[in-house]
């Protein structure tokens, strides 16, 4: 949220309000911001970004009494249509998981049987995995998901801390990773045995996508 709100600052909000002071910043001026972005072409998720960064400004200036009352007449939001969620086939998702080098399996099961975000990937440490051996083989367990890693830094995952349960399909993959070592020891690592890096698994995915013939999706 932080660094969105950033970009919008920058990109549209302080070269046309940086040289105002916040009460001149009214419904009239937010309107005028709208129409100029809209003669620039820009859709109409990246307007409304806009005006609601603006919105939160005007609503902490009049909590800090820089102001006597955000203006209400401020630009209705518009209507952005909903696109249908279409999601890989088991099929699909199989070949790419089949096709992918070994590091690149485990990060990529993760996310599909344990339902991990990429930050959550990034973030995960053997201390957060409990496997369930049974005649000295993995066959399940759990995953406590306590924090995710975005741009280096560690926040609490958007869904909160959560227990989920580990297939047997993942507690293969994971066995021989948690067996043994440190703790702190990250679980899912690049080919280049370091920590993901914030865009590397979306780069891992389309490579192994495009090989495995499975594209057009995205790793989320």
């Amino acid at each position: 949220t932080r660094r969105g709100y950033e970009s919008v600052l920058h990109a549209n909000l302080l070269p046309r309000f940086g040289g105002l002071t916040i009460d001149k910043v009214d419904g009239k001026a937010a309107a005028d911001l709208d129409l100029d972005l809209t003669k620039r072409k820009l859709s109409r998720a990246t307007r409304n970004n806009s005006q609601i960064v603006l919105r939160s400004l005007l609503r902490f200036a009049k909590t800090r009494q820089y102001i006597g009352d955000a203006p209400t007449n401020l630009p209705r939001l518009k209507p952005v249509g909903q696109q249908v969620l279409e999601i890989p086939t088991d099929e699909q998702v199989d070949r790419i998981i089949e096709t992918a080098i070994d590091a690149h399996r485990l990060t990529f099961t993760l996310m599909s049987d344990a339902g991990l975000r990429p930050n959550e990937v990034r973030a995960l440490r053997c201390k957060n995995v409990l496997l369930k051996w049974e005649n000295g083989e993995a066959i399940g367990g759990f995953i406590t998901v306590r924090e995710g890693r975005s741009h280096g830094e560690i926040h609490t995952p958007k869904t909160g801390q959560r227990e989920i349960p580990i297939s047997r399909a993942l507690a293969k993959l994971l066995a021989p990773v948690i067996k043994g070592a440190s703790r702190e020891k990250h679980v899912a690592l690049s080919d280049e045995g370091t920590p993901w890096g914030q865009s590397g698994i979306d780069a891992a995915f389309g490579r192994v996508s495009k090989r495995a013939g499975v594209e057009g999706w995205s790793v989320y």
